[in-house]
């Protein structure tokens, strides 16, 4: 069971009390972490859109967007995580690392790759 009340915590954190939103994030901090990765399937990444999340969650005033009538407070995270966590992933460049021994193994004396004319 979570001991926060979120009944009383989430207006609070939406009015820009510090100690509210502190315990909305110690609360679900490492829960959106763990939702990002799951999209993303890399920890440094998830870790960097979860930490883009709640920044714009309390920075850029994401909070005051969210209506308790309309969705459980996780259930509207958890879409606006996933949804980061999707662009990031699409954003994400995946570049090859060749190390110095691969490239001399593909090269000539020229520096020409081997079996091209």
């Amino acid at each position: 069971m979570s001991a926060v009340d979120f009944a009383t915590v989430i207006p609070a954190a939406q009015a820009g009390d510090k100690a509210a939103q502190d315990a909305l994030m110690v609360e679900l901090y490492g829960w959106s972490i763990s939702v990002a990765n799951a999209v993303v399937q890399d920890m440094e990444l998830a870790s960097n859109v979860a930490l883009d999340y709640w920044t714009w969650l309390y920075r850029d005033g994401g909070i005051k967007k969210y209506n308790a009538k309309r969705a459980k407070l996780t259930t509207w995270m958890y879409m606006r995580l996933r949804s980061r966590a999707l662009n990031a992933k699409k954003r994400q460049k995946s570049v090859p690392m060749l190390y110095f021994g691969e490239v001399r193994d593909v090269l000539d004396e020229q520096g020409r790759v081997r079996g091209e004319e």
